[in-house]
């Protein structure tokens, strides 16, 4: 499954505050389903063996990432952590590095 790529739609007010060219460059780097949250841009990304919701994007990766079994728990997770608003997404199956500030 391909991952979603949100700067091709109409954007909710979450999305406010990336570009079109900052939401290519990070999907052309292999991220999908771009966002902020809590000031931070968030995305998916498939790793080997999981999918991870990477948080704190820039030019040089990322800070840390939950992962999930594959996309469709990854996708729903983030879904529900933008609505939510939590500080973490909930049901992953690690986060990495496992703590963070």
């Amino acid at each position: 499954m391909a991952l979603v790529k949100l700067h091709e739609i109409d954007k909710p007010d979450w999305f406010e505050g990336m570009s079109p060219e900052q939401a290519k460059f990070y999907e052309d780097m292999g991220y999908g389903a771009l966002c902020k949250m809590h000031g931070k841009i968030v995305g998916l990304y498939q790793f080997i063996y999981t999918v991870g919701i990477v948080v704190g994007m820039d030019e040089s990766g990322y800070e840390y990432r939950f992962c999930y079994e594959d996309v469709d728990a990854a996708l729903s997770a983030l879904v529900g952590w933008i609505i939510s608003g939590e500080e973490e997404p909930s049901g992953y199956i690690k986060r990495k590095p496992e703590a963070h500030t």
